[in-house]
């Protein structure tokens, strides 16, 4: 039986998202493509988007703010921490407008080459390089020991999660997660 495979959204339609207002701390979340970070860690500077009519949204324990750059509250890492630091590296920011912080960036350092090539749709660059997956299919045996991971044609994009992160996140009652099943 396959398994049922999601990519790791925020709920930004209910929840506030984080904003990167320094191009230089822009620049540490280009480096989250699967290498571990903690020893060369500065916590960049983050805060909360104050986009008009939001007003009455709390952020959550996952606000929005990079796709392939997960951001945690502190009551998200110590129900899930288990799993995200089997899987990456939890590593601060800093935002002193944020209401339920401190918040987290999790580095995800687990990379599965899962990606069923000829079952997916894939556009490719000119140079052989993946550009984006239109439809994913994953070969269900490489993710047997996975509850959150990227692949290594898109270590920059998506974060997929399985059955089993979600089971995490809905027994725990944390708040700001969706899931789309690819």
């Amino acid at each position: 039986m396959l398994k049922a495979i999601y990519t790791l959204r925020a709920d930004s339609n209910r929840y506030k998202s984080l904003v990167i207002p320094d191009i230089t701390d822009r620049k540490k979340f280009e480096l989250m493509d699967g290498r571990t970070l903690h020893e060369t860690w500065l916590p960049p500077k983050v805060d909360v988007d104050r986009e008009e009519g939001r007003g009455e949204f709390s952020t959550g324990d996952f606000p929005s703010l990079l796709r392939h750059a997960p951001v945690f509250s502190t009551r998200a890492i110590e129900e899930l921490g288990g799993v995200l630091k089997k899987h990456g590296e939890v590593l601060p920011l800093v935002c002193k407008n944020c209401e339920g912080g401190p918040y987290f960036v999790y580095n995800l350092t687990t990379i599965v080459d899962a990606l069923d090539k000829e079952k997916s749709e894939i556009k490719y660059f000119s140079t052989g390089r993946v550009m984006r997956v239109v439809r994913y299919a994953f070969l269900d045996d490489k993710l047997n020991d996975f509850v959150i991971f990227k692949i290594p044609e898109l270590p920059k994009s998506e974060v997929f999660v399985t059955d089993r992160f979600i089971s995490a996140v809905e027994s725990s009652h944390l708040s700001g997660f969706q899931f789309e099943r690819v």
